[in-house]
């Protein structure tokens, strides 16, 4: 590659067999200068043989845990090793249209951390395909409005500067915020005043056909550790009733 990357995207892969390779070229697709960085969290299937395929590719960077971390300690482990300018974030079993790259950075120039729509799949039919869509947050106040409105950014639809990630930190992983770590994240950003831009337009499609953390009954206790965490922040007492009603009608969706 003639030019140093501007885009690092983070790639965390855990028994994907079956969908890495999906993910890996909808990166390489990208007409920007970036590299992919894949982090095999002690995959017991074939994921590390299908990686294996794309090494021959200078940009693309392969690193296997030496023990299962979970997904957010190889998300942190590939922010380290990036170069780019920018960081994005792809999950394994997700992957993007060939103009998402392109149609983010741009607005990069003004904001911080950039997020898009994206196309939710439940099989492997073109047809019949639903829309998972976030909200642009408001400017005075991101971080009251996620904890009112819900998490906005799609992981693997979100681009920020690593420059935010260097002074925010890395992701929690604390396992009690497991499949809850990316909104966590978000949030942490928001209390820091990031700017957020969300682009309404599908530039990727997340995948459900493989039974999704973000939708069994688990989640009810990771949300509850979520809110626990960050209501610490708020003092008015009126506006932290109004959150809690808020992640109730939360859990009551994900029981439905």
């Amino acid at each position: 590659m003639k030019n140093e990357p501007l885009v690092s995207v983070i790639i965390p892969a855990y028994n994907c067999e079956k969908y890495i390779g999906k993910a890996v070229e909808s990166a390489l697709e990208q007409d920007v200068p970036l590299e992919v960085l894949i982090i095999d969290d002690c995959s017991a299937d074939g994921t590390e043989k299908e990686i294996k395929r794309y090494l021959d590719i200078p940009y693309l960077h392969y690193y296997k845990n030496e023990k299962n971390l979970g997904a957010a300690a190889s998300r942190n482990r590939g922010v380290k090793y990036a170069v780019g300018k920018y960081v994005a974030f792809l999950d394994s079993d997700d992957w993007w249209t060939c103009n998402k790259l392109e149609a983010c950075i741009p607005f990069l120039t003004n904001y911080d951390l950039i997020y898009t729509d994206m196309f939710i799949r439940y099989n492997a039919e073109n047809h019949g395909l639903k829309t998972l869509r976030g909200y642009q947050v408001n400017k005075r106040d991101p971080y009251k409005e996620m904890l009112l409105r819900g998490n906005p950014c799609v992981n693997s639809s979100v681009v920020c500067r690593k420059s935010v990630i260097e002074k925010i930190g890395y992701l929690s992983a604390d396992v009690n915020l497991i499949a809850v770590e990316d909104f966590d994240y978000w949030l942490r950003m928001a209390w820091a005043k990031v700017r957020f831009k969300h682009i309404k337009k599908c530039l990727g499609y997340y995948w459900l056909g493989n039974g999704n953390l973000s939708f069994n009954k688990k989640q009810v206790n990771r949300m509850e550790a979520l809110y626990e965490k960050h209501l610490m922040n708020i003092q008015s007492s009126k506006l932290k009733q109004e959150i809690i009603a808020h992640l109730c009608y939360r859990q009551a969706r994900i029981f439905q």
